[in-house]
This record gives structure tokens, sequence and C-alpha cells, in this order.
């Protein structure tokens, strides 16, 4: 049976909205929504939420155990996501408990879907554990025509022979949503500050799955989209 960690990485200290990851969303916690999921799905050996805030473990502690706190030195705003989950890797690790699966599931993407990690989990069998699972996203334009502003405050085309194309021939092209970055055993060694590019495999979710929540009009977008999607 495999075995799967996940890590919600979650910190007390955002600054563009305050208490973000405990924010009321659509009337609950922001991150309720993604534990409940991850419960949900049966997935996991073990879901660990990594903050060094007793307010966010407070909220999560009564879903989940919590059996450590992240250190102070890996909880500043600089500090790189892939520092945080070696910590609690190793941590475990000391404690005996060793996982086939480690995936980094972010706490403000409250439009995921249990079906979305399930199928991840078949997409990580499907390329027989040796590949990492990114979601992404379809950029809703082509890139090729976009514009840049220039000093005077004028547009200009990046490329200007871009624009007497059909956009239909253009190739598609896609960006990460920071929702959840899967990682089979195998592949975790090869991952410091990002995961290795050669051995990626993308999750493509909608548009609406997409919304990437740092600012309050961001928040009150997906609140919107949240509403109409789950709430018909």
């Amino acid at each position: 049976m495999i075995r799967r960690l996940a890590i919600v990485p979650a910190r007390g200290g955002s600054k563009r909205i305050r208490n973000k990851n405990i924010k009321l969303f659509c009337g609950r916690p922001v991150i309720t929504h993604t534990v409940d999921n991850l419960l949900k799905s049966k997935l996991f050996s073990k879901i660990h939420i990594s903050t060094e805030s007793k307010k966010i473990m407070n909220v999560c502690k009564k879903k989940i155990k919590f059996e450590f706190l992240r250190p102070k030195r890996l909880s500043g705003d600089k500090v790189r996501t892939m520092a945080v989950i070696n910590h609690v890797v190793k941590k475990f690790e000391k404690m005996g408990e060793i996982y086939d699966e480690v995936w980094i599931v972010y706490p403000c993407s409250p439009l995921m879907e249990t079906k979305d990690y399930k199928k991840i989990s078949k997409l990580l069998k499907r390329f027989n554990y040796k590949k990492t699972v990114l979601t992404v996203c379809e950029y809703p334009a082509p890139i090729e025509v976009s514009y840049k502003i220039k000093m005077n405050n004028f547009l200009m085309p990046n490329k200007k022979s871009n624009f007497f194309k059909r956009t239909q021939d253009f190739k598609k092209f896609f960006y990460e949503t920071g929702a959840v970055v899967a990682i089979p055993k195998k592949n975790f060694s090869d991952i410091k500050d990002r995961p290795n590019f050669n051995n990626l495999v993308p999750y493509v979710v909608e548009r609406h799955k997409s919304i990437d929540i740092n600012t309050l009009r961001d928040w009150n977008f997906a609140e919107m989209v949240y509403n109409s999607t789950f709430k018909i």
C-alpha cells in the first residue's frame, strides 16, 4: 500500500491578507476547505500542517492531529517552500515514518476538489511513480501576442510579426497554479528549491481552479466563483 504524506505549508505571517490561511472563505477558514478535501479523498497516511502559528494549529487540530510546529527560522517570508518540506520529511524520518509520496498541497486553493487529488494519484501511478505531478492551467490567451508598456506609457508588441498570425496557430502554454506538487519518493532527493524540470508531468486544471489568492480582490473573486460553482 502506498504511504502518502500531504504537507500543507501555512505560515502565520501573511502580509497582503492578514491571517490569510484562516480567514473565513464562504463561511469557514480557507485552509479547512483544503484539509477537508484531503481527508475525504482517503488517499493520505498523514496530513501535516506546517506552521509556526498556534492560531492556525488551533483551527486545524479539530480535524487532524498535530505533532510538531514549524521552527521560527523557517517561518520568514523569504524561506523557500522546499526548505520547509525537507524539514518536515526529515522530522518524520527521525520518528521512523517513511513515505512513498510527498504532496505539497497549498492552503489557499479552495476550488480544488477531492476528485482532483484522486486523479493526481492515478497520474503518478500511470507513470510508475517516476514523475512529479504539477498542477497547471492553460494561459487564457496566446503569450506570443503580448505587449509591454514602455517608459512613455505607450504599448509595444513584444514581437510584431506574431500579430499577423492566427491565434489558433500558436502552441499552448501553461502556468503553475500553486495548488499541488505531488512527488514520488524516487524524485524527492532531486528537489532543491524547485522541482526537477526534466521530470514533470502536468495535471491540467480548469481556469476557475487556478485562481491565485494574493489580494482581497482575488479573495472576493474566488468566493464569487466558489458560490457559483459549488452552490448552484
